[in-house]
């Protein structure tokens, strides 16, 4: 078979021979090189390769060369981002951060402050914190508002005005609008980062009982 066929081949359907014996799947630099000299020696001396079929090969090869160090870049690339982002991420445990979600961390003493995304114009509404028995431990008036984001400020009490325990409380948010119809408003609320777990190489925030991408963070707090 001639060589240009044999490397044709190889540049359409990579990989694409059967490899039971765990050897390399692409044609290396070493397999090429051995196959253009077995070529050379091998060929018709009365229908010796033509330079034009020559230097097309070694333009192939060259290619090929390229390609490979291109790739052991990337990967090299690859292998420094996800370690920095695994950094970053384990940077995070412990620390109070600001995501979007119906969860938000109580401190021992203090108020917090939520977020409110305010999708369109209101005329009133609601802020209501439960605890892990999914019980309303507080309600907080929300004043009308146009669209944007909003806040709320919880004092950590409860409706009777006792300071409640420090934890993971959920929050969820309701506006009204003009004639009268619920608005569910997302909440952006401070929670603290229990730990980082990977999926697939990939980090990800465990808080409290829910699992959040790094993206999903908005700020940081010490």
């Amino acid at each position: 078979m001639a060589l240009s066929s044999v490397q044709t081949d190889f540049l359409l359907q990579p990989g694409s021979r059967p490899n039971d014996d765990g050897a390399k799947k692409d044609m290396d630099r070493e397999a090429f090189l051995k196959l253009l000299v077995a070529q050379l020696k091998n060929q018709d001396p009365l229908e010796p390769m033509e330079d034009v079929e020559f230097v097309s090969q070694l333009t192939q090869f060259s290619n090929l060369e390229q390609v490979m160090k291109t790739n052991t870049k990337l990967d090299e690339l690859s292998m420094a981002t996800g370690a920095q982002v695994s950094a970053q991420a384990i940077n995070m445990v412990g620390r109070t951060v600001i995501v979007p979600g119906d969860r938000m961390s109580l401190p021992s003493e203090g108020s917090v402050e939520m977020k409110i995304d305010v999708p369109s114009t209101i005329v009133g509404g609601e802020v209501e914190i439960l605890n892990d028995q999914g019980l309303v431990v507080r309600r907080i008036s929300l004043s009308a508002s146009s669209p944007g984001i909003g806040s709320a400020i919880w004092d950590g009490r409860d409706e009777s005005g006792e300071r409640l325990p420090e934890g993971s409380y959920r929050v969820r948010a309701v506006g009204v609008s003009p004639i009268g119809e619920e608005v569910e408003l997302a909440v952006l609320a401070p929670a603290r980062v229990d730990a980082v777990i990977w999926e697939d190489g990939v980090p990800f925030l465990r808080i409290g009982g829910d699992i959040l991408p790094l993206a999903a963070v908005r700020e940081v707090w010490r």
